[in-house]
Formats: structure tokens, C-alpha cells, sequence
């Protein structure tokens, strides 16, 4: 049946757009209203150009390290983590990366996932000397697990740290 074909079609378009290494690229005939919305609907951060030189230029551009790492920050401004681990990913900020899948997990109510991974991202962070995001970390951290369950010492550490520096 013509719907069976619809479904196959669309399966295929799945599978393209979740496989992708870099980016996508979907050719779609002027006045498709209804392609049109169907890919607006999909939040995935779509770009429309009407020039194709203009898309073949983009096409054959690689994208930088600080390009992943700005589009990174912004998925994670935005709340979409687990995209935003991706990026953050291909830009080599491992720990980012493991923050924001850490929050990913924590809003998928994966308790298990989300310690491991923000304990990951706070190991990194102190490592880098970065105390304020092990704090920030260590936030996320107290949402999916109590201190009952013994936060690594390094974090009470720097909870500790802090908490001395900002004594008169």
C-alpha cells in the first residue's frame, strides 16, 4: 500500500539522518509545503540555503574543532545534552562531554548513567584545576544521588576548598 511505502521511505530517512558522520544534506523540490514542515518539525537545527553554490561551498567546508566546540555550547544552553555531548565530542572537550551526558542521563532519570558520568566530568575538571566546574558538577551530582552515597573525596575537597576561600 502507498502507506507501507510512506513508512519504508521513512525509515530510510531515519536511518540517513541518525548514521550522518558530519552532516546532512536533504534536496528538497521548491513548493514541498509539507517536506518542508515535516523536517521544521524535527528540531535537528536546520539550515535552508536556496543558492547551490552556496551549498556546495558549504558541503565540501570541514568543520573546526571551535566550530563543534560553539555549536556544543549552544545545544548545551539549550538543554539538548545528549546532541551536545556529540559535539562537544568531536571539538576533544572530553570533559564537557561527559557533563552533558551526564545531565542527558539525569533528565532520562538514569541515576546509574548520570553519577558515572558527572563523576567522570569532575575527575577531568579537577585534574584541569578547574574548581568552579567540579562545583558546578558536583550540583548536578547532589540532584541524582545523596551524599550518603559518598561523593569521591577529591569533590568533598573542593566543596571544601571553596567553602574555606569564601571565610572572612
Amino acid at each position: 500500500t502507498a502507506e507501507t511505502v510512506v513508512l519504508s521511505m521513512l525509515r530510510e530517512l531515519y536511518v540517513a539522518i541518525t548514521r550522518a558522520k558530519r552532516r546532512v544534506i536533504i534536496l528538497v523540490k521548491k513548493g514541498s509545503d509539507t517536506m518542508l514542515d515535516f523536517l521544521s518539525r524535527l528540531s535537528c537545527g536546520l539550515d535552508y540555503h536556496h543558492n547551490s553554490t552556496e551549498l556546495f561551498s558549504e558541503f565540501n567546508n570541514s568543520t573546526s574543532a571551535d566550530q563543534w566546540l560553539q555549536r556544543a555550547n549552544q545545544l548545551f544552553v539549550e538543554e539538548r545534552f545528549d546532541v551536545a555531548s556529540r559535539c562537544f565530542e568531536k571539538a576533544k572537550s572530553d570533559s564537557m562531554c561527559f557533563w552533558a551526558r551526564g545531565r542527558h542521563f539525569g533528565k532520562m532519570k538514569d541515576k546509574k548513567q548520570a553519577r558515572y558520568y558527572f563523576i567522570q566530568a569532575s575527575e577531568m575538571f579537577h585534574k584541569s584545576s578547574n574548581h568552579e566546574r567540579v562545583l558546578d558538577v558536583a550540583s548536578d551530582l547532589l540532584e541524582v544521588v545523596s551524599w550518603k552515597e559518598n561523593p569521591p573525596q577529591f569533590i568533598r575537597d573542593v566543596i571544601f576548598m571553596e567553602s574555606f576561600a569564601k571565610c572572612p
